[in-house]
């Protein structure tokens, strides 16, 4: 839910009044109320930041998806939430198994678990870089200087 400032600051200031007046009866002073004020005031603050900074997940099953019960930050960064970095999952090695070309395989081979995930998602699956970086947690120009980086190192050995 979120927290409507002028809303919450007119129920704050009536409550204030409210409070001040049990303040003065019960025989502070103006001062003292006006320090009760502040700090009062200070809380309310700070609990406005917090709203401000913080949404409310529901409690759920997750797992489901029916997303009309999910909450909208939840929906909005569900791929960023969803990443892997295992990238032994992302290649198989039947792959290098089908390389008919002796100086390809080798270049492959040469290549890490890390770079052969990444060259399948890219070459086989035809997955943009902006997939990939959602997918693996990294940004778009971390994953076209890596692709790069691969491509330089297969034409090297190839």
């Amino acid at each position: 839910m979120k927290f409507n400032y002028a809303i919450e600051r007119r129920k704050f200031e009536a409550e204030q009044t409210k409070k001040r007046s049990e303040y003065l009866a019960a025989g502070m002073t103006a001062r003292q109320c006006d320090e009760m004020y502040e700090f009062d005031l200070e809380l309310f603050r700070k609990e406005r930041t917090f709203c401000r900074h913080n949404q409310y997940f529901p409690a759920g099953n997750f797992e489901d998806n029916d997303d009309a019960e999910k909450s909208p930050l939840l929906k909005k960064f569900q791929e960023r939430l969803s990443t892997s970095d295992n990238y032994d999952e992302l290649f198989d090695e039947e792959l290098l198994q089908s390389i008919d070309d002796i100086s390809l395989l080798k270049g492959l081979q040469a290549l890490s678990t890390e770079q052969l995930g990444l060259l399948k998602l890219w070459a086989i699956d035809g997955f943009t870089h902006e997939e990939i970086a959602l997918r693996l947690g990294i940004t778009r120009s971390s994953v076209t200087d890596r692709i790069t980086r691969i491509k330089n190192k297969i034409k090297k050995l190839y």
